[in-house]
């Protein structure tokens, strides 16, 4: 899908516009802290009907957006004001304006393509047919900065929407179908929703705990033993005396209620270990459903192995720690997330266990641009927009402690823009700018600095003070 995003303008609220343009290949932006940078990129996808966090700046100053940009080389200019769920769009070669929601957005995008609508498979919900949008592709070529650490394009949540579209939206990309057994796959979801119920029950386990156990007086190996006790006693209190004063009666009411207090505490250590026991029950059969679901029907295409060398050699080539050239790759069965294998050093390296924050940014955008890479060729029924916008990649990585790696991503991710995806339009956005003398890229570079002082390179609201 060719969708080159061209100029952008935005108008605030004391009636000013500010104007940016970008270059069909790349555009570097960098400076200040808090001046915008994110939420410049933010207001380019709003403007496409995605959705927009109300910052202080945005409550603030933000009034409109416009988006000038070219569908499959005719241009068009996208105008949404703030807090609206209509678009103006112009055609400016037909010279005709639409008013759209922002749900009709992506309908209207891949008419321009000649794209036909594409239809969500649910897997267990038969009678419910979900529609894929552009905000949906959209994932693979925004990278928000908010979600680089913790969200791998959805394939990882919790949202059977969410995740059941991710998994659509990959598998297009391998041009298969997604193939579940649905019976599996209902019955793995079952299991999946009862165990988050016993997890979410720990908290009151844990406030039952300050009631029913009041101190740890009695291990809970002598506990049956104390209680036997105890009943012998009171029995013994209750058969020797023979007039009851204040005294035997109190003391007979303190070792009933320390009886009542250990009764209660066996009764709740047991219903305690029968939830455990539920739980890793539950756990055991979850892991031998995964196992059944029929998912890889497809996994032997050309693509798939196609995306899975592109992937290697992504992170080979920046140095990502943790892998090597002669790692495997494979999917896991239900959320189709990478996994890469190494038997020889018994190890395995997903999303889930690098642990780092930026190294599972770099993570994903190296299977980001592994998609482009696998879609670069590709000219009909591509539904991947052309471009890759990326927010700080070198997020929690220093250019000065990690200079190895910051080097060496950024080496690679220019000879990709300047070769292989030269037709690319990358927009990123970084802490500060690199030397970008020694690339040759086929039209002239955008390098966009925004500060808090300086005049000529202002913030995105340039009179907003607040925080």
């Amino acid at each position: 899908m060719k969708f080159v995003i061209q100029k952008i303008s935005i108008f605030t609220t004391d009636g000013e516009k500010n104007v940016f343009s970008f270059s069909n290949t790349l555009t570097f932006i960098y400076g200040n802290f808090g001046t915008g940078k994110s939420t410049l990129l933010d207001l380019i996808v709003y403007s496409l009907g995605g959705n927009l966090t109300y910052t202080p700046a945005i409550n603030n100053c933000f009034e409109a957006v416009q988006l000038e940009v070219k569908l499959n080389n005719k241009p068009f200019r996208f105008f949404r004001r703030v807090k609206s769920n209509r678009i103006q769009v112009d055609d400016m070669e037909k010279n005709q304006r639409y008013s759209l929601t922002n749900f009709q957005i992506s309908s209207f995008i891949y008419k321009q393509y000649a794209l036909p609508e594409l239809y969500l498979s649910m897997g267990n919900i038969e009678d419910r047919k979900v529609k894929l949008t552009f905000a949906n592709f959209l994932w693979f070529s925004y990278l928000k900065q908010s979600e680089m650490d913790n969200c791998f394009f959805y394939l990882n949540s919790d949202n059977i929407f969410k995740q059941n579209a991710a998994i659509n939206v990959l598998l297009s990309f391998f041009e298969s179908e997604f193939i579940l057994n649905k019976e599996v796959n209902q019955q793995y979801r079952d299991l999946k929703r009862r165990l988050r119920q016993y997890e979410d029950s720990d908290k009151v386990f844990e406030y039952l705990e300050k009631i029913f156990i009041r101190n740890n007086e009695v291990e809970n190996t002598n506990m049956e033993v104390t209680i036997s006790e105890l009943k012998k006693q009171i029995a013994s209190a209750l058969n020797n005396i023979e007039n009851f004063n204040r005294d035997s009666i109190s003391r007979l009411l303190d070792m009933q209620k320390k009886l009542d207090e250990l009764e209660y505490r066996v009764a709740f250590e047991l219903r305690r270990a029968r939830y455990y026991m539920e739980i890793e029950k539950l756990r055991k059969e979850m892991e031998g459903k995964s196992r059944h679901i029929y998912y890889d029907k497809s996994m032997m295409n050309s693509n798939v192995q196609l995306l899975y060398n592109l992937f290697l050699d992504c992170l080979v080539n920046i140095g990502f720690q943790g892998v090597s050239k002669f790692d495997t790759m494979r999917i896991d069965p239900i959320t189709y997330m990478p996994i890469l294998t190494n038997t020889y050093e018994n190890r395995e390296v997903s999303f889930d266990n690098i642990g780092s924050g930026g190294k599972k940014t770099l993570f994903k955008i190296c299977f980001a641009l592994a998609i482009h890479r696998l879609q670069h060729a590709k000219q009909e029924d591509n539904y991947l927009p052309s471009f890759l916008i990326i927010d700080t990649p070198m997020k929690n990585i220093s250019e000065r402690e990690d200079a190895c790696m910051y080097d060496k991503f950024y080496h690679y991710l220019f000879t990709l823009l300047s070769t292989e995806l030269s037709d690319t339009q990358l927009i990123v956005v970084d802490k500060e700018c690199k030397d970008l003398s020694k690339y040759k890229f086929t039209e002239e570079v955008v390098l966009m600095r925004m500060t808090h002082e300086d005049g000529m390179n202002p913030p995105l609201f340039k009179n907003y003070k607040g925080l």
